[in-house]
């Protein structure tokens, strides 16, 4: 599956992709509440994003003149690099 990035305006998105490590297709989406970013769960919980889209580490922080699905297609890369380096072991 290829990876498909949807905006719902500058201050949401959604990504769907396949996930390296477990091989499941796998939707996720974001929200900015002021400078930070959060992702919305199936249960509707927010929870605080940090860097390469990861739930620890340095909180991800957006300016407001910056579309967040910039943000996120930039931090995704990151998390795919990330997984490929898990998978090589």
């Amino acid at each position: 599956m290829r990876t498909k990035f949807t905006s719902h305006g500058n201050d949401a998105c959604s990504v769907r992709y396949q996930n390296k490590l477990t091989d499941l297709l796998e939707a996720r989406t974001f929200i900015r509440r002021g400078h930070y970013v959060l992702e919305i769960g199936f249960n509707g919980y927010e929870r605080q994003l940090c860097k390469a889209l990861s739930i620890c580490g340095i909180t991800l922080m957006v300016d407001d003149s910056v579309d967040l699905i910039d943000v996120i297609r930039k931090e995704y890369k990151i998390f795919k690099r990330q997984q490929s380096k898990t998978l090589r072991g």
